[in-house]
């Protein structure tokens, strides 16, 4: 990693993504189709989006109709250091541990607005786990609060990469044992500890994928839509 470390003519996140997936730079930011691809290699293409998923669809329709086999990499920053830089002297005012961190079912509150990729041939999902540290610059007297912009995110370790290309790796997030049918987003929310918001977004995609099914009828207190599992045959 420590190559990849520290690049800074763009965001170091993506640099190391980047190079995680394909260490030789020469397929980096390859011109294909009017598009610039993040990585190019022979059919193979990687694109990395933290967010706003939905700006990929154009581009990744592209690809896909050219026969390319595409992966989409999301970063998820497990452990986040905030170091608040004094940008005059230089000198580091204080550290920190981000309490935030982002968790695996953040990532369908994005990948919902690709729902209709994911059953496609040659189109896959990469989230990959992280560290880092966040330079902020502010000044030796601001508050903690006010006065802190964003410098650079630096990856100090990349963990993990979980791939999903299959409606199996999707169903394998859900914790059968655990989940009393039927259920709601917020039971859901509870058992894998994420929030509400990340549940829905989550069972969009489930739903598309034929893993899960939204019921007619709604729990009986709050009124809340409920699912159940499908059987594996169903999909």
């Amino acid at each position: 990693m420590e190559k990849i470390i520290g690049t800074l003519n763009e965001t170091a996140i993506h640099s190391a993504l980047k190079s995680y997936f394909e260490p030789d730079t020469a397929f980096h930011e390859v011109e294909f189709l009017g598009y610039v691809a993040d990585v190019k290699r022979d059919d193979k293409i990687y694109e990395i989006q933290s967010r706003s998923f939905y700006k990929l669809k154009k581009k990744l329709s592209a690809f896909l109709e050219a026969g390319c086999d595409v992966t989409v990499v999301y970063p998820m920053i497990r452990k986040k250091r905030l170091i608040h830089v004094d940008v005059e002297t230089g000198e580091i005012v204080r550290t920190r541990m981000s309490p935030k961190s982002v968790k695996l079912p953040d990532m369908f509150c994005e990948l919902v607005y690709l729902s209709d990729f994911l059953p496609l041939p040659g189109f896959s999902v990469a989230a990959v786990s992280l560290d880092a540290e966040v330079y902020k610059k502010c000044s030796s007297r601001g508050s903690k609060k006010g006065n802190a912009d964003r410098l650079d995110c630096i990856p100090t370790e990349i963990l993990e990469s979980i791939a999903f290309s299959s409606a199996d790796d999707y169903r394998a997030l859900l914790p059968l044992s655990e989940l009393e049918t039927p259920f709601t987003a917020s039971d859901l929310a509870a058992v894998i500890g994420c929030r509400v918001e990340s549940a829905r977004s989550m069972l969009l995609v489930l739903r598309k994928l034929g893993i899960v099914e939204k019921l007619d009828e709604r729990e009986k207190k709050t009124r809340r839509a409920i699912f159940r599992v499908l059987p594996k045959e169903a999909e």
